[in-house]
């Protein structure tokens, strides 16, 4: 096996490898998962900087309470109300 590394960006940057992957073109490949986010919103969090104090306050956001209600896997709409004149 030959493993040819390229390094700078010189076939892919960041964006485009995430889309080599998924088309198969590419494997394996580095990016972060602020580029992810363009296919799963619920990444973007990670590419704000300075969002969170440390790695203790990504996991009790993440895995928390508040984590729980504002996932949009957890989101469910809302139960229908009766009408008034139902009653």
């Amino acid at each position: 096996m030959t493993i040819d590394i390229k390094p700078a960006s010189q076939i892919f940057n960041l964006r485009t490898s995430a889309e080599a992957l998924q088309l198969g073109t590419l494997d394996p490949c580095w990016t972060d998962l602020g580029t992810h986010a363009n296919w799963q919103p619920q990444f973007g969090c990670t590419a704000l900087p300075f969002l969170f104090s440390g790695y203790n306050h990504v996991k009790k956001v993440s895995t928390g309470r508040s984590a729980s209600r504002s996932s949009p896997i957890s989101r469910r709409p809302p139960a229908p109300r009766s009408s008034p004149s139902a009653r």
